[in-house]
């Protein structure tokens, strides 16, 4: 679950400011295999978990809690504290009416947590930027450290931990020393003003050469500054292999807001699906981490692109070599590729390998999915995998949900617009899609409405559970010409608000490329999952859902057996992550049973074709039985 607080912003017609989190809740009811997350990082890291604190009983006594100003500390959240660890910060900068902001979602949070709340420390009272009127004034340096730890048996040494943070002017470091001596800085959060983390948000360092074999070290979590809170929990001593390398991130976009170059700031976002009008070039690039205690020489990455059900490989290129020391990451580019106008699927292959044999291979791997489709523009990852509720003040009031979207080619015109509801809806709420130009530069956001759909009823069949994908579709009375080089806000309008209309998430999404918007006060927040809302650009036949077949596949996540039901006769291929093909079969109308219990646990796509050639390609995932 995520809860996510904002500030208040300043609104206008046409123009609003936002910086903010969508206020309200991210709800994930369960795994989908549409899930982006699955795709984009494979493996995890393995731990060997040396020295570990979860704070499940409080602050314990080993460790040292110091202020300047002296009251001005590290707090306890936990389970029967006050405030508890539903909390966060209780500074003045909260939204009007909050007592206290969101709490770091770990994974021991409900044990507890700890905070260092200078905003709290400097101001409690209000109103925001009333410096220096608490209990504690600012500037704070706190400081929270460990027992002394001995890691004299191990040479490779990592620390790991989950934080959440909102900085102003301040500097939250981590510090080790050894044998009481001189600290040393390992890490400094990079925020810029203003700017927060994730509420889930991970570190792990490299402490080898300087902890590495060590026998009394102290590690110190360091705030020294102005605003806002850093939040602490569940920090881990690791013992590290020697070689390990992890592709922690595979893009086959170059989306950078701040490119210069990139005059909306929208251009190269991944998209799910490309429409054959507009098809996409390609940019591969993966971030590569050193998490082993040795350098890694001449490492580099590879990708491969096929298009499932194809023997042939459509690209293969690797990256120039670099080598990486012991904690370093980077990202290496694999060059470019202009997607071919096939329709079907096509699998992205990124592997990362150096000159030493990986302790961890299995975590030097990544596979995208990226499929060409006659008139679909799509963002979101397909199957639901999360609901967006907003927050308890803004329900019951018309809301709007959806992504941004860059016209790449000219001639192009919109049909409709669908949009993906969650269970919960209530059916017989009416829905109806907006199209706006868009623009957001310097954090003002730029919204002209260029067209509204009709509307439609919801009905029991469009509602989606996890893993499903039932898309309503809201056509223009007249279609609407789009322009090249331009962004547009593909939204959907519930005027009965939530939770009358629930929106379905399915994959994560950049800062400020997904957006709810509250007409009603014109103020737009950013999303952190993408809406399955999607454009159908008009070729003759999108007024209507593109589902070319009657294609029914469950369980899915399956282990042991896998029920294949279809409308019409065809074949049928299964194919693993790679493109290798598994199985293989013919049916007629009606279900057929596969017996996958000899296959692999992955991600797998079932390709079906009619025999009039039409094909289907869905994605299963295989789980082993328990």
């Amino acid at each position: 679950m995520k809860l996510y607080n904002v500030f208040a912003i300043a609104m206008a017609p046409g123009i609003v400011v936002s910086q903010q989190l969508a206020p309200g809740t991210i709800f994930v009811p369960g795994n989908s295999p549409g899930s982006s997350e699955t795709e984009w990082i494979t493996a995890e890291p393995r731990e060997t978990v040396i020295w570990s604190e979860t704070f499940g009983n409080g602050i314990p006594a080993t460790w040292e809690n110091l202020g300047s100003p002296e009251l001005a500390i590290w707090e306890y959240r936990g389970p029967l504290s006050v405030p508890d660890n539903n909390s966060g910060s209780r500074g003045s900068c909260l939204p009007a009416g909050m007592d206290f902001g969101a709490p770091i979602d770990s994974e021991t949070r409900e044990d507890g947590f700890v905070i260092f709340d200078s905003n709290y420390w400097d101001d409690d009272e209000g109103p925001c930027g009333s410096f220096g009127s608490g209990q504690a004034a600012a500037p704070h340096t706190a400081s929270f450290t460990t027992p002394a730890l001995d890691l004299s048996p191990y040479p490779f040494v990592g620390l790991a931990f989950h934080q959440y943070a909102k900085n102003y002017t301040a500097n939250m470091k981590v510090q080790v020393s050894i044998s009481g001596g001189v600290y040393q800085t390992v890490y400094t959060l990079p925020l810029a003003t203003n700017a927060e983390t994730e509420r889930n948000s991970t570190a792990r360092l490299n402490i080898g050469s300087l902890a590495g074999g060590q026998s009394d070290v102290r590690i110190r979590f360091l705030f020294e500054g102005n605003y806002y809170f850093w939040m602490i929990d569940d920090v881990k001593v690791l013992e590290l292999d020697a070689n390990d390398l992890v592709l922690s991130g595979a893009t086959y976009g170059d989306f950078n807001p701040n490119n210069p170059d990139h005059t909306t700031g929208f251009e190269f976002m991944e998209y799910s699906i490309y429409p054959q009008s507009m098809l996409p070039l390609l940019k591969f690039s993966g971030r590569v981490d050193n998490l082993g205690g040795l350098p890694q020489e001449n490492t580099a990455l590879s990708v491969e692109v096929i298009q499932v059900g194809q023997p042939e490989i459509l690209f293969s290129n690797t990256s120039e070599a670099i080598d990486l020391v012991p904690g370093a990451a980077e990202w290496l580019r694999t060059g470019q590729f202009a997607m071919p106008g096939a329709q079907g699927v096509y699998l992205i292959d990124f592997n990362v390998a150096s000159d030493n044999e990986d302790d961890q291979p299995e975590s030097n791997n990544a596979v995208r999915s990226v499929e060409i489709h006659p008139f679909t523009y799509a963002r979101d990852m397909r199957a639901l995998e999360a609901v967006y509720l907003p927050a308890e003040a803004q329900q019951n009031t018309a809301y709007e949900f959806g992504n941004i979207f860059l016209i790449t080619a000219p001639d192009q015109h919109v049909a409709s617009i669908a949009c993906g509801v969650s269970m919960g809806t209530i059916t017989g709420s009416t829905v109806y899609g907006k199209l706006y130009e868009f623009s957001f530069q310097g954090g003002l956001i730029t919204a002209n409405l260029v067209g509204v759909t009709q509307e439609v009823q919801v009905s029991a069949s469009d509602l989606n559970g996890p893993g499903e994908e039932n898309m309503m579709v809201m056509p223009f009375t007249n279609e609407i010409a789009l322009t090249e080089g331009r962004a547009y806000a593909v939204m959907a309008h519930a005027e009965m608000g939530a939770p009358s209309v629930l929106s379905g998430m399915s994959g994560n999404t950049p800062p400020f490329t997904s957006w709810v918007h509250f007409p009603a006060n014109n103020s737009w927040f950013f999303l952190s999952k993408t809406p399955m809302v999607r454009m159908y650009l008009d070729n003759g036949n999108s007024l209507v859902e593109p589902e070319p077949l009657s294609v029914h596949i469950y369980p899915n996540p399956a282990s042991e057996w896998l029920t294949l039901a279809t409308a019409e006769q065809g074949s049928y291929w299964l194919y693993d992550a790679a493109g290798k093909m598994i199985l293989a079969g013919s049916k007629g109308a009606g279900a057929e049973v596969l017996n996958i219990r000899e296959i692999a646990e992955g991600l797998y796509f079932l390709v079906f074709r009619q025999s009039n050639g039409i094909q289907i390609t869905e994605k299963v995932l295989l789980k082993s039985p328990r």
